[in-house]
């Protein structure tokens, strides 16, 4: 099975000293997405609301 960085990896728009991984961001976009997030608000305030989850399977670079 493909890692998601093999899949979207190449896909990054950002410049090279973009802040955050973009595999991590899809990651946590999905999660909020399976979880009901309909908006981007929607997806920010799950990555804020269970940032201690995702601290346990993110690196946040």
């Amino acid at each position: 099975m493909e890692t998601i960085q093999n899949v979207f990896g190449h896909l990054d728009p950002r410049d090279q000293n973009a802040r955050h991984d973009f595999c991590e961001i899809l990651f946590i976009a999905f999660a909020a997405m399976l979880c009901g997030a309909k908006n981007c608000s929607d997806i920010w305030r799950f990555g804020q609301e269970k940032e201690a989850m995702l601290r346990l399977v993110l690196t946040f670079i």
